[in-house]
């Protein structure tokens, strides 16, 4: 099955993220193998001659710049979920500041997408379309 090099640069930028991230050699082990299938199947895109390696790292650069804010912010969240206790559901200061970690992730997806679009423009795949719910 051919994956669209969007999702390819998507899913290798968050395998490099886990890899430097992972404390276990036998995981770590398991996604380096995975990343490297994935670069195998990037580099198929620039042999048939639809992208440059130029395109392929400065998209690369972008799209790994985007999901490690994404990771760093999640990563904040999960901080300050540890610091609440069963019975400090009432702390609205960190309840705020989980809210406004949110709507920045939610402002670094869809840089994200727009990265992801960009690629599937030059390889003529499919855009990505992301549907947020809003309460009446």
């Amino acid at each position: 099955m051919k994956y669209a090099l969007s999702d390819l640069l998507d899913r290798r930028s968050i395998l490099r993220l886990k890899i430097e991230r992972i404390q276990d050699p036998k995981r770590k082990e398991v996604l380096e193998k995975e990343y490297q299938n994935i670069d195998l199947a990037v580099e198929n895109y620039v042999r048939g001659g639809i992208c440059t390696i130029k395109e392929i790292e400065e998209w690369d650069s972008q799209i790994y710049s985007v999901n490690k804010q994404i990771w760093n912010l999640e990563e904040e969240i999960g901080n300050l979920e540890s610091k609440l206790k069963d019975e400090d559901i009432q702390n609205t200061e960190i309840f705020q500041r989980i809210g406004e970690i949110a709507l920045k992730i939610r402002k670094f997806n869809n840089q994200r997408i727009k990265i992801k679009n960009n690629i599937s423009s030059k390889e003529g795949g499919y855009r990505e379309i992301k549907i947020y719910y809003t309460s009446s």
